[in-house]
């Protein structure tokens, strides 16, 4: 089992999420948004996209539809029974994001 090394509050949102292995912007968008999101209650865990909504408090858009679509590809998050679910890979992607 692979355990989890940092926080969502451990993690820099201030500045976008760039030069990552995904090298694709809407990706390191959404990875920075759902972070943000985690922050809230500093806790990894499923989500669903009505959560995702909910939360950043704004209607999503195409550039976010295509975040999740390379987040998913990338094998960073998984997408079951209308949640998302965290796989290693994703915390591969914000570690560099560390504080």
């Amino acid at each position: 089992m692979n355990r989890i090394v940092v926080t969502p509050r451990e993690i820099n949102v201030n500045n976008l999420f760039g030069d990552t292995f995904l090298h694709h912007y809407e990706g390191e968008m959404v990875a920075r948004r759902i972070v943000f999101i985690s922050q809230l209650s500093n806790i990894w865990m499923p989500f669903s996209w009505e959560e995702y909504k909910e939360k950043l408090r704004y209607m999503p858009n195409v550039y976010d539809i295509d975040g999740f679509v390379c987040l998913k590809r990338e094998a960073c998050l998984k997408e079951e029974n209308g949640f998302y679910y965290f796989l290693p890979r994703f915390f591969e992607l914000i570690l560099p994001f560390k504080n």
